[in-house]
């Protein structure tokens, strides 16, 4: 019995290797659509995701027009030093609807049962140009906003 389940085995494998490759040709690939993971759909707004700001401030609204159940999972102010360095320090969100930084602030209106985000900006006077990031989910997807103000 066990010769035959050997003998079984290894003609199978032989088959295998001897069964000559059919070669696709570009009729026989399907198109392959990347969902996000989990199978969402991105986050899709009606503004860029890149904000610009004059050196006055300002307000942005933005609106996300596929899911109205998301929230603001963080944010980065982003520091360039002289030598080219990038960092970013975290900012945590006061709650899932607003975040509240130095100079910029961004809320979610009526407690977070909105499809938009608001997005205001203090006036610069340093002299420096500011970056940070908004982070927006809706469990598996995400979002990010990008602000620059001169």
């Amino acid at each position: 019995m066990k010769r035959i389940i050997i003998a079984l085995i290894s003609l199978s494998f032989v088959l295998a290797c001897d069964s000559p490759a059919k070669e696709e040709t570009k009729e026989d690939i399907d198109p392959i659509v990347v969902p996000e993971p989990g199978g969402w759909d991105s986050m899709k707004l009606d503004k860029s995701n890149k904000l610009v700001f004059a050196k006055e401030g300002g307000e942005y609204t933005i609106s996300v027009t596929n899911y109205t159940s998301w929230w603001i999972s963080g944010g980065y102010n982003i520091k360039r030093d002289e030598d080219g360095t990038v960092t970013q320090d975290f900012i945590s969100p006061a709650s899932p609807n607003s975040l509240d930084a130095d100079w910029f602030h961004a809320i979610v209106p009526d407690k977070g049962n909105s499809n938009e985000v608001i997005v205001t900006v203090d006036a610069n006077s340093s002299g420096q140009i500011r970056e940070a990031i908004i982070e927006m989910t809706a469990g598996d997807i995400f979002c990010s906003l990008l602000i620059s103000q001169q």
